[in-house]
């Protein structure tokens, strides 16, 4: 019945949000682009964009109805809300789509009347590019590298055999269901049988990364990835990065952008767990020659 908590979670977080960084140092109309492009496909975007455009000149010129000023208005109230925040990701920009279709339905209403066929080749259009992306992006949840690792380790590991991971979250993680697993902040086992390497483990590879910066656990994940250290590789799942190393749209790059609204699939510096990319797992495998002195740097 306590109402501080109700209070903090509605003003407290927008706030705490515009005063941590949770993400790379961009523009924010660079986080505005790559959330757009990556929710909505690049079609619906330049539609979208064009259409708040339209609508607002609308009502500079006090030519648009009170429901449309009220779309407008609420779409413009999100988008402020967010202007100050570091980093957000699509699912926070999610109340902002059916106000983008209203006012993009709008416009091509407006459209039809001044240049019908114009307006009609463009709603098929958008129909068609829309439901195409967002076929393909809800079809590759089916067949996601992560389901098929942990189904292949169900089959794989022995009764008594150990899951080494550097990755603890449940949903980072690749592991079936009764799966015995050793980590720093658990019961930890010298000479595992076996040894995870997920997306997020491979960033500390990448020396521009603005997080996973430690150049100790770089230099061991790269030689666990080039067999110095008694394990081989054995099974990989996903679209494995070039040389290992995850290639991330350069923040405040708009043409690096680009493809985020074409493939429904991309790479993400957020909510990694979602997307194809985030979900390559590399297993390794004991050679038998584990020295009882092994210290992972994790």
């Amino acid at each position: 019945g306590a109402f501080e908590p109700f209070l903090e979670r509605i003003f407290g977080g927008p706030v705490g949000r515009a005063t941590h960084a949770t993400g790379p140092d961009a523009p924010t109309w660079w986080w505005f682009a790559r959330q757009y492009f990556s929710g909505l496909g690049l079609p619906m975007v330049v539609a979208s964009l064009t259409a708040v455009v339209a609508t607002v000149a609308l009502a500079v010129r006090r030519r648009l109805s009170a429901g449309r000023v009220f779309v407008l208005i609420a779409f413009l109230a999100f988008v402020a809300l967010f202007v100050p925040w570091h980093d957000f990701r699509v699912h926070h920009l999610l109340a902002t789509f059916p106000l983008l279709a209203i006012l993009v339905a709008a416009w091509l209403v407006d459209l039809r009347e001044r240049r019908a066929t114009v307006a009609r080749v463009l709603t098929v259009a958008l129909v068609v590019s829309s439901a195409a992306y967002a076929g393909v992006g809800a079809a590759g949840y089916a067949d996601m590298p992560r389901d098929r690792a942990a189904a292949w380790l169900d089959d794989t590991i022995g009764e008594n055999e150990t899951i080494e991971v550097y990755t603890r979250h449940f949903q980072d993680t690749a592991l079936p269901h009764g799966a015995t697993v050793t980590h720093r902040e658990g019961e930890f086992t010298a000479c595992p049988e076996y040894i995870m390497l997920t997306y997020r483990d491979l960033l500390y590879l990448d020396e521009d990364t603005y997080y996973r910066t430690s150049s100790l656990r770089g230099a061991y994940v790269r030689g666990l990835l080039d067999g110095n250290d008694s394990y081989e590789p054995v099974a990989e799942f996903g679209p494995r990065p070039p040389d290992f190393v995850p290639q991330r749209p350069t923040p405040g790059s708009l043409l690096e952008l680009l493809p985020h609204g074409i493939v429904p699939h991309v790479d993400q510096y957020a909510d990694e767990q979602e997307l194809r990319p985030n979900q390559y797992t590399l297993v390794l495998r004991s050679t038998g020659e584990c020295s009882p002195d092994r210290d992972p740097p994790f």
